[in-house]
């Protein structure tokens, strides 16, 4: 908790763009509604950064990284756990000393691809911290080395607007390093510079770009001005003999503001401001800073904010201070609270830094404290323990906001507080007050304005009605003996219908009708004899007359009760009741609030989510319900004058869109401290639209218009890989096999991370390797716990995996390939970062699996082909040579059998037929009577004879052993036209002298096949035969007119005479070398052709 005094305060005003901002989130000060001398601050006391000593330093890096320097070593802080870079004697690769005072990153690196941070330690000297490659460069001072830093104490790191990086030392005086050699020069022991001390630096923003601004050294003597362009130092004793003796002394501090004013802290206490153009110090008596100087209150930190407040930490606290003009002075203390341990964690306040998120984070001696300066304005108003005017207990039970514009606060033990907005002022109502002014008890349950302007009170002891004309309280009791008494002492909710009678909803489900007219209470009970009657409840929460006039009824465990009279005037309920598996009934039984908005639609608050329902005339109701997966308690409901509903229930405060159906949800972290909410407890200021809900710790307040999102693009970073649960750094050798050894996968060092993982593009790993976590972070600090995330492994995922506010992926079993890993976050308030971070993986195959070796297998399996395919090749020549041999044998021994059995017919039998014949003629001459009956012998004989010869003709053609291929050819031509009666003609080129004798026969025979076919198959009257000699070949046509056919059929039909023909050729064409086609369609005539070598 803070607590704000205010010490001096000449104008009273309420910053609301400035603090007014900060709400109270961990802890919560009720402040007065009149009281304008306090205003919430939000704080957050970071558990996780509980530093077991001082905080000195604070910076946030360009990747968006905070960084705290500590007197127990440096730290790392991603908005969720911390990491440690400390000393270790043993190794050279971490930070020189544990003492750390200042730090810094580099802006203008010597390489742009390099990431520096500069770490200033109390006897460490200076620090370069590579933050892509994690490893240290020391700078230590060297007593012989004229060009090393001159002192190892380092006390402040400054670059200026020309890149240049100064250090000031506590010894040493001033450094200017030259970051591409690393050497130093020195810039003390001189008579211009005061002390070889510096503290502070600051550089003047103000300076014209084309000079180098002054640089303003807080030393231990005081303030000098550092004129760089010149290496010339100024000192600045303060001017004023009133002040001369506080201007003295070490300056810890020195700040310049938007105005370009100096501020100039000293560690006796003094806050000076120093007019630059008319170098003349100030220092004012009414700044609470430099009220009681005695006491020797230390300046340690300055910060100003975007308001124009001047943060000031000193050992006794954080002051905020804005100067209106020279007469006014707005400021407030932020303190520690021993007593109740809440507030700053401690009263020293070491450092100040606000982030690029507008976190202002304060270090003090017991660890960090931040504040969000744009945390929503959410305000608790709690029990002012001091003894002022304000809410007089932290249980606000029930909440009204008159018709005049005052407020009543019902409370659970404290009565009725009563706030007039007028004046001002506070009354309250207890049980203890005399009457007629006195409740009938403390313990409120509900509040209610009637139409005359009577304030109705339920509490847990009768029935109250405050006349606000005296304010005079009359009683209503439950009285066992009185059968028209209120039906019940706890009195939940009360509702004035439109005919002037009051329903008052009580504890055990009593429903009660009040008739004023005749002040009796009639009572509605559960019947089970009844279906009409009131359902069976434990009470009854809220009561609503919609803008139709009808009654709504919401009960503990009984449903939604709707009054229906039906225009009869008998009382009779209708029950809507929850009912499993009916998603259009309600969604619970327990109703906790009843809200009409401005559309005319009732909405339900119910145990387990809020429903939505159209009144009218229709006897059935359905219901659209909406609910979170988690769940949500509604216990009341309100509407902004956006449309919106805010909804109070047990994780917060709801805000819903009807249009857009979108939820938002605020909790503590967002500053809503009120505690638990009570049911009911919700009400509007319509003068302002301010929306009330009451809690076990206050009242919270807020106008929905001034709630403001957080717009800042979070910056994704990837924070952790872990590999098989282990984790992996960049300087830690795992073996890509198993991960317990520094054994790569083929047998060599392995190292996975060749840069930190925030900054690595690549990683490849084993295929054992493939079980992977990543932990990531959304860098923005408002609130972390509320950042949410979504990641997606390319060619793993197809689509984004959104896990909330989880903040790790784990991936198992991935195959052997490529991979990007990504991932992206939203900041608190669900603005995202499309871009994220992402992270390129390579798994790499197994062995067998490489691309080396599938190319040998793949060459193997070719080359076995290939050889299998050569063995093949090989047999099947072997066979066809065999076949062929065999063919040409075949042929050979045929055509020497046809010779023999053509010679042995034409010179056996021929002769013999030929003897006979010449006989027979010869007996003719000499007996000339026997003529007419041998002439049928003769002419069988000549018959015979000429058979003879035609068969040994077809045997073997001797024509063509005796006179030779072409004459040959012209003689079977012409017999085969003659006998056929088919034209025939032919071109014949010598052709004898290209073939042997063993060749012409073959020649000859293809000659004879095909003609022999075209007589007996084509049906042809022409026929055109060609040999002629090209160059190197012998060309052979022939080809027909006839029918054509299918020489795919006829090649199928082995059995087939013509199929038999065609084999015959193309074999002896083959032995003569020659290349056989044949070509034929259906009624297209064949075509012939035969090609020949002539060098065969």
């Amino acid at each position: 908790m803070f607590i704000l005094n205010n010490i001096t305060k000449l104008k009273r005003c309420f910053s609301p763009l400035g603090l007014s901002l900060l709400i109270i989130m961990l802890n919560s000060e009720l402040f007065a509604l009149n009281d304008k001398d306090k205003i919430p601050v939000t704080y957050q006391h970071i558990e996780a950064l509980k530093f077991s000593n001082a905080v000195q330093c604070i910076y946030q890096d360009s990747k968006g990284f905070m960084w705290f320097g500590t007197w127990n070593g440096l730290y790392k802080y991603d908005g969720y756990k911390l990491t440690a870079y400390k000393h270790d004697p043993d190794n050279p690769n971490t930070i020189s000393d544990d003492v750390i005072v200042a730090i810094h990153e580099d802006k203008h690196p010597i390489e742009s691809n390099k990431k520096y941070l500069w770490v200033g330690t109390r006897y460490g000297g200076l620090n370069r911290f590579d933050l892509i490659q994690e490893s240290w460069t020391h700078f230590k001072h060297h007593p012989t080395d004229t060009t090393s830093v001159s002192n190892n104490t380092i006390l402040s790191i400054l670059e200026d607007s020309w890149g240049t990086l100064w250090i000031g030392t506590g010894g040493g005086g001033l450094n200017r390093m030259d970051r591409e050699n690393g050497k130093f020069s020195r810039f003390g022991n001189r008579p211009d510079l005061n002390s070889d001390v510096i503290i502070c630096m600051c550089e003047e923003q103000q300076a014209a770009q084309e000079s180098k601004g002054n640089i303003w050294l807080g030393t231990d003597r005081g303030l000098v001005k550092f004129d760089p362009g010149n290496d010339r130092f100024i000192p600045y004793p303060c001017n004023s003999d009133q002040y001369q003796t506080y201007a003295k002394g070490p300056v810890k501090a020195v700040y310049e503001d938007k105005k370009g004013q100096l501020w100039i802290g000293m560690r006796n206490g003094a806050l000076f401001q120093f007019d630059r153009k008319n170098e003349k110090f100030s220092l004012d008596p009414h700044n609470p800073v430099n009220t009681n100087l005695k006491k020797r209150k230390k300046i340690l930190s300055l910060y100003e904010d975007e308001q124009g407040f001047l943060w000031v930490g000193t050992d006794k606290g954080l002051y905020l201070i804005k100067k209106e003009s020279d007469k006014t002075l707005t400021h407030y203390l932020l303190t520690h609270n021993p007593e109740i341990n809440s507030g700053l964690n401690s009263n020293i306040i070491l450092s100040l830094f606000k982030d690029k998120t507008d976190v202002v984070w304060i270090g003090t001696v017991a660890g960090i404290n931040k504040i969000d300066l744009k945390r929503k304005p959410f305000k608790t108003y709690q029990k002012n323990f001091s003894g002022s005017e304000g809410i007089n207990h932290n249980y606000v039970k029930t909440i009204l906001n008159d018709r005049n514009g005052d407020l009543w606060i019902g409370t659970w033990g404290g009565g009725v507080n009563f706030f007039n907005r007028k004046t001002n002022r506070w009354s309250y109502f207890l049980d203890d007050t005399p009457e007629p002014y006195r409740l009938s008890s403390n313990n409120i349950h509900t509040l209610y304005e009637d139409s005359k302007g009577n304030i109705w009170i339920g509490t847990d002891n009768g029935l109250d009605k405050l006349n606000r004309r005296n304010n005079t309280v009359f009683h209503f009791y439950h009285d066992p003996n009185d059968p028209n008494c209120l039906g019940h002492n706890s009195v939940y909710s009360i509702c004035e219908d439109k005919f002037g009678f009051f329903w008052i909803g009580t504890f055990t489900g009593v429903l009660n009708r009040y008739d004023p007219v005749n002040n009796s209470f009639n009572h509605f009970k559960y019947s089970a004899q009844d279906s009409t009657s009131f359902p069976k409840c434990h009470g009854v929460f809220a009561i609503k007359e919609d803008s139709y006039g009808r009654l709504w009824f919401g009960t503990a465990g009984g449903g939604l009760v709707l009054l229906d009279s039906e225009g009869t005037g008998k009382i009779r309920f209708k029950t809507f009741k929850h009912l499993s598996g009916d998603i259009s009934s309600l969604l619970s039984n327990t109703v906790y609030s009843i809200y009409q908005s401005k559309d005319s639609k009732l909405w339900i608050g119910t145990k387990k989510g809020f429903s939505r329902i159209m009144p009218g005339d229709d006897k059935d109701v359905d219901f659209i319900n909406y609910k979170q997966e988690d769940g949500y308690i509604v216990m009341s409901i309100l509407e902004d004058a956006r449309g919106n509903l805010w909804m109070s229930g047990s994780k917060g405060i709801l805000k819903f869109n009807p249009h857009t159906r979108l939820f938002k949800q605020y909790d503590q972290s967002d500053g809503i401290t009120a505690g638990n909410f009570f049911w009911g407890a919700g009400s509007k200021n319509e003068t302002n639209s301010e929306l009330m809900f009451g809690g076990t710790k206050g009242l919270l307040t807020f106008t929905a218009d001034q709630i403001k999102e957080n717009t800042h693009i979070p910056p994704v970073a990837l924070t952790s890989l872990k590999i098989s649960n282990q984790e992996i750094s960049i300087h830690k050798h795992v073996s890509l096999k198993t991960g317990k050894n520094s054994t790569d996968y083929w047998g060599q060092n392995n190292q996975i991370l060749s840069e930190s993982i925030t900054y690595a593009q690549e990683i490849v790993l084993s295929p054992q390797q493939n079980h992977i976590s990543f932990q990531f972070a959304a860098l923005d600090y408002s609130c972390p716990e509320k950042n949410q995330y979504a990641y997606k492994m390319e060619r793993f995922d197809e689509d984004w995996i959104h896990i909330g506010n989880q903040r790790e992926a784990t991936f198992t079993n991935l195959d052997p390939g490529t991979y990007t890993f990504r991932v992206k976050g939203s900041n608190n308030d669900g603005v995202w970062n499309e871009q994220g971070a992402s992270l390129k993986i390579i798994i790499l195959p197994p062995w067998w699996a490489t691309w080396w070796f599938r190319g040998i297998l793949f060459l193997f399996f070719v080359a076995l082909v290939l050889t299998a395919h050569r063995l093949r090749v090989r047999h099947m020549r072997r066979d066809q040579q065999r076949q062929q041999e065999f063919s040409r044998r075949l042929i050979e021994s045929q055509e020497a059998e046809r010779k023999r059995i053509a010679s042995g017919l034409h010179d056996s039998l021929g002769q013999n037929l030929l003897i006979v014949n010449n006989e027979i003629q010869q007996l003719v001459l000499e007996n000339e009577q026997m003529e007419e009956k041998v002439k049928p012998i003769l002419s069988g004989v000549k018959e015979s004879i000429n058979e003879v010869r035609e068969i040994s003709q077809n045997l073997h053609p001797h024509l063509l052993d005796r006179l030779g291929l072409n004459k040959a050819l012209e003689s079977v031509i012409k017999k085969v036209s003659k006998s056929s009666g088919i034209r025939i003609e032919y071109e014949l080129d010598e052709v004898e002298k290209f073939f042997d004798k063993e060749k012409q026969i073959h020649f000859y025979r293809i000659i004879q096949e095909a003609l022999n076919n075209i007589v007996k198959h084509a049906r042809a009257d022409k026929v055109e035969i060609k040999i002629e000699k090209k160059r190197k070949y012998l060309y052979t046509i022939v080809r027909d007119n006839g029918k054509g056919f299918d020489i795919k059929k006829v090649k199928a039909a082995n059995h087939s005479k013509i199929g038999l023909g065609l084999a015959n050729m193309q074999e002896r064409a083959r032995l003569i070398g020659g290349k056989f086609h044949i070509s034929s369609n259906p009624k297209e005539g064949t075509r012939i052709e035969l090609k020949m070598p002539l060098s065969f």
